[in-house]
């Protein structure tokens, strides 16, 4: 089921199926489908707007991602253009890849984190296969390290390493101005918590009354623990 929240300024989309067929996203009457679905979306489309998806898939629907409403939040003039969509890793890729192709995107952003590496790899494959013209730029911790050996890298036409708050919105600037960078990875400059816009306006009130909220105080670990990411953070 889609359900999309009302913000004064934001627009949530949260789909959130419990039925889990990942393999189904492969099979040739999925894709003609979905095909459908980009063929029709591309007929009504108005180049003469760059409209951005931001996405990721939760581990759970009570959770919210901080990051990509940071990411929104900083968007400046692109912000009337976008639209973030949550979903949860237990959706099929297939019914993801609809509800991306829905809102007509020219960009989609996904954030990649150890939950759903593998399932955002299948949705990312499945949405290259059915929208190639779509640009898609991935970022997260996932992707920030060990970047080039990631399967799901092979299907994406930009990386964003590192804190992509401001990275992501100057890159989807330079894909609309037709001058994008000549390499796939870019390596985002570090941020200070200061000089970003406030995440916190783009919780909705579903996720105030029934999800988890995210508070960010610091960034960063002064530890370096060799199981984790942070030990390979040399900033």
């Amino acid at each position: 089921m889609a359900e999309q929240l009302n913000h004064p300024e934001l627009t949530v989309t949260q789909l959130h199926l419990t039925e889990d067929h990942t393999s189904d996203a492969t099979k040739p009457d999925a894709i003609k489908e979905c095909t459908k679905v980009a063929e029709k979306n591309s007929d009504e489309i108005d180049k003469t707007v760059p409209k951005i998806v931001l996405a990721t898939l939760n581990a759970k629907y009570f959770h919210t991602s901080f990051g990509l409403r940071y990411l929104y939040a900083n968007l400046k003039e692109l912000q009337d253009y976008c639209e973030i969509k949550e979903f949860i890793i237990q959706t099929r890729a297939i019914d993801i890849v609809e509800q991306i192709l829905v809102s007509k995107p020219d960009i989609v952003g996904f954030g990649v984190y150890i939950w759903n590496i593998v399932e955002t790899t299948d949705v990312v494959s499945l949405l290259k296969v059915i929208a190639p013209d779509i640009k898609i730029i991935l970022g997260g911790p996932e992707v920030s390290y060990e970047t080039e050996q990631q399967a799901i890298v092979a299907n994406a036409d930009y990386v964003l390493t590192g804190p992509a708050d401001l990275s992501f919105y100057q890159l989807c600037k330079d894909i609309i101005n037709n001058s994008p960078p000549d390499k796939k990875i870019v390596h985002s400059k570090p941020v200070e918590l200061n000089e970003l816009a406030s995440p916190y306006q783009y919780y909705t009130d579903e996720d105030l009354t029934h999800r988890l909220l995210y508070v960010e105080a610091s960034r960063g670990c002064p530890f370096k623990c060799e199981f984790c990411l942070s030990s390979l953070d040399k900033t």
